[in-house]
């Protein structure tokens, strides 16, 4: 039997390590010990706040049925290898009341990893309860080249946790792989084969992103509304599941963690209150020294706007922002912004490129005529500060007509005589933000 009580004892330098090394005395009548590789609970053991469980390569640890839990409160690393995979199963056969959910990871801490690791028939279906087999509380842990499997209730739920799972494997779990209620999970190069389910969100507001995961079908995951055809094991909306692999992964070869040096789980840019705000947030980074924003008018030229550093290292949820105030005089009625995401070894990668629509901003202006010969119209739909200004660019950039005051009233005129025939850029600005920015055609 694994002692809590002597766990609690343990210095933080000292680790319960469960393996061909561990001396944990276990129960007299346990008689399916053999070399010292297979451990049992039989009672609930708690690992506590700055202590650490390791659970070396060929161990397996039995959790009986019933009201027996693996809590972490602190670390847990169960780590075996590709030729000896870690176990952690099922004791006993009995289903019935006072099911109690075997794994509760419910940790601060950010270095819980499973790898090289099967969780095998730990969840319970009872009376139409359904009990996963782990459920993952506020957690940032990794699950890496990890077998979940022949749950007999759901496989894994997570409760506003933002876990990883990197080229893990989710077989045949009677009530479904996972449940997401809240966080962002993440899941890259994964199997999901056999479960009723792949992957359930309910959370209203959170996403959760499966890139180039496998579903048990070429054809992908069974999507009611973007993928209604596919046979795979289904997904529901706000689950990222693009792209898709068409073949499984081998769960047992070495995954590629540099996958995991820098995870974005989304990029966005948006038009607000005159200034463009672009938004991101990372799951997790690795040697990252910075995000160069970058900005093009025709979604294939980019070129880098601003720079904002990064956290470094983290395997918590960081968010970021960055304001362009100078994309007014670029004459564009559309712009595509994206990220290059920088290393400290100079590798780097890109983001996804977000659209801004800068036309959808111009509903409170109208200006007329188009074209204009001597002078332009401009009719608000609601009064500016006496701060407002006008300003007119040509499509180089340059201003032609500097900041001129708005008039009071909501009419105002702008003499465009003795310019250039051609194309203008007008620019209405009112207390340092944009609340118009649209072309103008003037004639001679």
């Amino acid at each position: 039997m694994l002692d809590p009580d002597k766990l609690k004892n343990l210095t933080g330098n000292n680790p319960l390590n469960i393996g061909l090394t561990d001396s944990i005395p276990m129960a007299q009548n346990d008689t399916l010990i053999t070399a010292n590789l297979l451990y049992r609970l039989e009672n609930t053991l708690t690992i506590p706040v700055s202590k650490t469980l390791v659970i070396n390569p060929a161990a397996i640890l039995q959790i009986p049925t019933g009201g027996t839990q693996l809590i972490i409160k602190g670390t847990l690393l169960a780590k075996g290898s590709a030729d000896n995979y870690a176990q952690i199963v099922r004791l006993n056969s009995y289903y019935g009341a006072g099911q109690q959910i075997p794994i509760v990871i419910d940790t601060s801490s950010q270095n819980t990893l499973f790898q090289y690791v099967v969780i095998d028939q730990l969840g319970y279906y009872y009376n139409n309860n359904t009990t996963p087999s782990i459920i993952i509380k506020s957690s940032s842990c990794k699950f890496i080249n990890t077998i979940l499997q022949n749950s007999r209730g759901l496989g894994l739920e997570i409760v506003n946790a933002s876990p990883i799972f990197l080229q893990s494997c989710f077989n045949s779990n009677i009530n479904g792989a996972v449940l997401s209620t809240g966080g962002n999970p993440r899941f890259f190069h994964c199997n999901f084969m056999g479960n009723t389910s792949g992957i359930v969100n309910t959370s209203l507001t959170d996403s959760v992103r499966a890139d180039s995961c496998y579903w048990g079908d070429a054809s992908g995951p069974l999507q009611s509304v973007t993928n209604p055809t596919a046979v795979g094991d289904s997904v529901s909306i706000k689950v990222v599941y693009q792209p898709f692999n068409m073949d499984a992964f081998d769960c047992s070869e070495e995954a590629d963690t540099s996958i995991l040096a820098s995870t974005l789980i989304s990029f966005k840019a948006n038009y607000t209150s005159g200034q463009i705000n672009c938004n991101w947030q990372t799951g997790s980074e690795t040697n990252t020294n910075y995000f160069a924003v970058q900005r093009s008018i025709n979604g294939s030229s980019f070129s880098s706007i601003g720079r904002v550093t990064a956290s470094g290292n983290s395997t918590a949820v960081r968010t970021y922002n960055y304001v362009d105030n100078a994309f007014a005089n670029l004459g564009a009625s559309k712009l595509y912004y994206r990220l290059q995401e920088v290393d400290k070894d100079g590798k780097s990668k890109f983001s996804n490129i977000a659209v801004v629509e800068l036309n959808k901003q111009n509903q409170l202006v109208l200006v007329y005529p188009v074209p204009a010969r001597s002078v332009i119209h401009i009719d608000l739909k609601q009064s500016l500060s006496d701060k407002a200004v006008m300003v007119l660019y040509d499509m180089n950039g340059k201003k032609v007509k500097q900041e001129i005051p708005v008039a009071n009233g909501l009419h105002q005129q702008l003499s465009v005589s003795g310019l250039q025939q051609g194309n203008y850029h007008l620019l209405i600005i009112d207390n340092g933000k944009n609340v118009y920015s649209g072309n103008v055609t003037v004639l001679n």
